[in-house]
């Protein structure tokens, strides 16, 4: 059984995440994502999409934001594995257009692990 550390902090969890350019696997970088059950899909910063230069995936997907908009964006593609995990997530993912986070773990991702928090130890069945 794999462990990924998390952090506990305003009622958040927060756990790192490491995300892929599908087109070139020598890209990529561990971020920071929010652990959210009310998100239906895992969303990504544009910072992130910088980053990384995810490819487009041709998709679109409308969101609805904090304050009630909808707002549709393109979804890229993208890798995404819990660290310390070896299982890897071929994402066909939205933007999040939140300034206090870059990457949202929703329940596209959630629903297809097992997840167990005991203070703060996070552990993961994949």
């Amino acid at each position: 059984m794999s462990t990924t550390k998390i952090n506990i902090s305003n009622r958040k969890i927060i756990a790192e995440m490491i995300l892929v350019n599908p087109s070139d696997t020598t890209i990529n970088n561990i971020y920071s994502s929010i652990i959210d059950t009310g998100s239906v899909e895992s969303l990504i910063s544009v910072k992130i999409i910088n980053d990384l230069k995810l490819p487009k995936s041709g998709d679109f997907v409308t969101t609805v934001d904090m304050y009630g908009t909808e707002v549709t964006s393109d979804r890229y593609k993208c890798y995404i594995l819990f660290n310390g995990h070896i299982k890897t997530f071929e994402m066909n993912i939205g933007i999040i257009h939140r300034k206090d986070v870059d990457l949202i773990i929703g329940m596209d991702i959630l629903e297809l692990i097992d997840i167990n928090i005991k203070g703060n130890l996070f552990t993961i069945n994949i």
